[in-house]
């Protein structure tokens, strides 16, 4: 039976490109290009330089903070596609996307079980093919591995890899990451959830992406006719804020569903973009429309240059209650930290809670029992408008 679902138009934005995208490229969307994801890859926007220059008098900076800005950059990846970008309105002082692009420890490595497989819990393993995203997001965990250009795995590392998950049967549960899986060719990633599909015994086979927010085109039927095969798949892909559930985006998780890909989404509680309550319910709510479960919402991890992005704990579980009573419970995500040192995942206010007094929090590992404290202090960014120059002081040029 064919399950390669039929093909459908991309839907036309529905919403209006803002001055600087349409003056950096009207021309594309008139001429249909836009719609293209080699165009939208292609014409990614990579470095804070190029991105303030875009944005231009529509958001003023003083030249003090456009170097520093472009300072911070300097020292990690800048990666933007032109429809995610095309989200930012300047004008507003709490804008979601731009703190998500625009700049300010987990060791892994140490628990590969061959190049790229990591198996920090006894009953899965995380298989990160590449390094690459379309988009790279400032709170992003893996931000280290921007470093030195991005790569992919090679046949013989994916073979190694498909065979060390093969040699372990208590790993039941393989999830595919890096970067982001779905900017590789699609015949790649076919070739990937087919081997371990055929060779492993496994309960769950999961994808992490978040290609479907911040370029929807590219789940295009090419793609879909690689994944299908091995459904049932499921994909955790990752909005943040009520704003990136374009018309577009949403398209992409009905067709993704369309053949066999259960999506779900894992958000991550940022200051200065979704840390009201306001924000959460309408975030709940354009999840449910685009057929989206919100499962999880993380705490911010400590990624250096982020903590600007983080939002108390204790205000956080007080912004998750505050979802109560006013949206289905399949759109009230779990609040969950990730313990330092590898400790694993935990719900903030599940049983591993042992203590808390103000800021500090002690959990016990899941893992291994350990008490492991964590901070769970407030940052203090205020947001998109903290990088505008005032009113009447000289922007930044080139």
């Amino acid at each position: 039976m064919d399950v390669t679902p039929p093909r459908s138009p991309l839907l036309p934005s529905t919403f209006p490109l803002p001055p600087f995208a349409q003056r950096a490229w009207g021309g594309a969307v008139a001429s249909g290009e836009w719609h293209d994801w080699r165009w939208q890859l292609a014409h990614r926007v990579t470095s804070v330089g190029a991105l303030l220059d875009l944005l231009g008098a529509d958001f003023p900076v003083a030249p003090a903070m456009r170097a520093a800005l472009e300072q911070a950059g300097a020292a990690s990846e800048v990666s933007v596609t032109p429809c995610y970008l095309a989200l930012v309105r300047p004008d507003d002082p709490r804008d979601p996307i731009l703190p998500q692009v625009l700049p300010d420890p987990f060791r892994e490595e140490e628990l590969e079980i061959a190049k790229g497989v990591v198996n920090r819990y006894p009953d899965r393993a995380l298989f990160l093919l590449t390094n690459f995203c379309s988009t790279l997001c400032r709170h992003c965990m893996r931000r280290r591995e921007w470093d030195g250009g991005f790569t992919r795995l090679t046949d013989a590392e994916l073979e190694a890899g498909v065979a060390a998950i093969a040699a372990r049967p208590a790993i039941r549960d393989v999830l595919l990451s890096g970067g982001d899986p779905l900017n590789l060719p699609p015949s790649y990633v076919g070739k990937v959830v087919r081997a371990l599909r055929e060779r492993c015994d496994l309960d769950l086979l999961r994808l992490g992406s978040r290609v479907p927010v911040t370029l929807p085109m590219r789940i295009d039927d090419e793609l879909l006719a690689e994944l299908a095969p091995a459904a049932p798949l499921w994909l955790n892909t990752h909005f943040n804020h009520a704003r990136e559930v374009t018309a577009e985006a949403a398209a992409a998780v009905r067709r993704l569903a369309s053949a066999g890909v259960v999506v779900s989404n894992q958000g991550v509680l940022l200051r200065g973009v979704n840390d009201t309550a306001d924000d959460l319910l309408a975030l709940s709510r354009a999840l449910l429309r685009a057929g989206l479960r919100a499962y999880y919402l993380h705490h911010c991890d400590p990624v250096a240059g982020v903590r600007h992005l983080r939002v108390g704990l204790a205000r956080g579980l007080e912004l998750i209650a505050s979802l109560q009573g006013k949206v289905s419970g399949l759109a009230i995500p779990r609040l969950t930290v990730d313990l330092p040192g590898g400790g694993g995942k935990v719900q903030a206010d599940g049983p591993y809670l042992r203590e808390r007094h103000g800021d500090r929090f002690v959990y016990a590992s899941p893992l291994t029992g350990q008490r492991i404290e964590v901070d769970g202090s407030e940052g203090s960014f205020a947001g998109a408008g903290s990088w505008r120059a005032p009113a009447g002081a000289a922007a930044g040029g080139r």
